[in-house]
């Protein structure tokens, strides 16, 4: 099963233009999410050196 595309950067003169696509509109702020830091980052140059697990209990 092919995976579905993200988002994708389009031509023109701003700084970045991004589609961003999700079977929900949750999903498609999270992928315009990622689609701006990818823009931010060289994403293949970042590494996972800290992971830590954290509990939330609201009220």
């Amino acid at each position: 099963m092919p995976t579905r595309k993200r988002f994708e950067f389009l031509e023109h003169t701003a700084d970045a233009y991004v589609a961003a696509y999700g079977r929900t509109l949750e999903e498609a702020f999270e992928n315009a999410a990622l689609a701006t830091f990818e823009v931010m980052t060289d994403v293949e140059k970042v590494e996972l050196k800290v992971e830590d697990d954290v509990e939330v209990e609201g009220h």
